[in-house]
């Protein structure tokens, strides 16, 4: 019992961290760009729109900007470069933070992992939903990620032959949250992919 809630307190707080930090970032955005638009709402011959003020509105349309501009500005190749020292000097020192990267990636699809194919492995007598992470020795063998329940950004990894390994028509989406259920609903996502 002690271990269920402890898991589950570790869960939620982990769940939790990437919004907290959101809602602390745009805490911080938004009393900056209320003073840009300010003076710019008094120009505008009207005080609200859909119930919005102006103010309001305004902030609202700089801050959607802001994100977009930032997201073609991280789709560089400079960016790229300058993020990924940033993470490797500073960042990847600090406690915690590979883990909200890998997190905030997997919600984003944007981890290596959100590329792979999703395979139904024989192991024993069952078979087990993984993740085809790369062919080795030709095509003998086959290194596949299993994720743990019910926090599948953890696993294990296993070499296995080529032929128990077979493509399960699953996304690592549906994958991930089913693992996140405890396999409530594989039958759903096994049955509608035959």
């Amino acid at each position: 019992m002690m271990s269920f809630i402890r898991t589950t307190m570790i869960g939620g707080v982990i769940f939790l961290i990437p919004f907290a930090v959101v809602i602390l970032v745009i805490g911080k955005v938004v009393p900056i760009m209320r003073k840009i638009v300010e003076p710019l709402a008094a120009f505008i011959p009207f005080e609200s729109v859909v119930g919005l003020k102006i103010p309001v509105l305004l902030t609202t349309v700089l801050l959607l900007i802001t994100c977009f501009l930032a997201g073609l500005l991280a789709r560089t190749r400079s960016a790229s470069r300058l993020a990924g020292a940033l993470e490797s000097s500073l960042l990847g020192r600090i406690p915690g933070y590979d883990l909200l990267q890998s997190i905030s990636a997997d919600v984003a699809g944007q981890t290596e992992a959100a590329q792979r194919q999703v395979v139904l492995v024989q192991l024993d007598d069952g078979w087990q939903l993984g993740l085809r992470m790369e062919q080795i020795g030709g095509d003998r063998w086959v290194a596949v990620f299993i994720p743990d329940s019910p926090t599948p950004q953890t696993g294990a990894v296993l070499i296995v032959e080529a032929g128990r390994v077979r493509p399960a028509n699953i996304s690592v989406t549906e994958l991930f949250a089913c693992y996140r259920k405890r396999g409530l609903g594989i039958r759903r996502l096994l049955e509608d992919r035959k």
